[in-house]
């Protein structure tokens, strides 16, 4: 039996619902990873830590409903490895450059706020809502 105690066939499951489900469990991995250096755990101040929680929740929120029809189909891995480093390196520049060093752990509690605001609106269309309406998601 491919079913677990909730319902949802994992093995037959939609990309869609694998997808949502590859994102929880990064966030899951990455909170505790993200938290581990000491300015992550500093707070600048009340409203700041605050307004990055919020804003990034939010912003999550957005980008996983406006994301969610984007299918992104490289030429090939070597192509995506590349394009993905790149990024990598371009983004940690300008945040170097940009970001002051004390804002820091604000930051990183946007990025971690922002990635669960994501992966949970991910579960919530995509496995959560199917689940409780007694249909699947249709595969792409």
């Amino acid at each position: 039996m491919n079913q677990s105690s909730t319902g949802i066939d994992v093995v037959g499951a939609t990309d869609d619902q694998s997808s949502a489900l590859r994102e929880l469990v990064v966030a899951i991995a990455l909170t505790p990873l993200l938290l581990l250096p000491e300015p992550a755990r500093a707070v600048v101040s009340l409203e700041a830590t605050l307004a990055a929680v919020v804003v990034g929740v939010v912003v999550g929120v957005i980008v996983s409903v406006a994301l969610d029809p984007v299918e992104i189909r490289p030429q090939s891995d070597a192509v995506a490895a590349v394009g993905t480093l790149v990024a990598i390196v371009v983004a940690t520049a300008f945040l170097w450059l940009v970001l002051p060093v004390e804002h820091t752990g604000t930051f990183i509690q946007f990025v971690i706020a922002f990635l669960w605001g994501s992966s949970l609106t991910s579960v919530t269309r995509h496995v959560v809502r199917p689940a409780l309406s007694g249909s699947r998601t249709p595969a792409k």
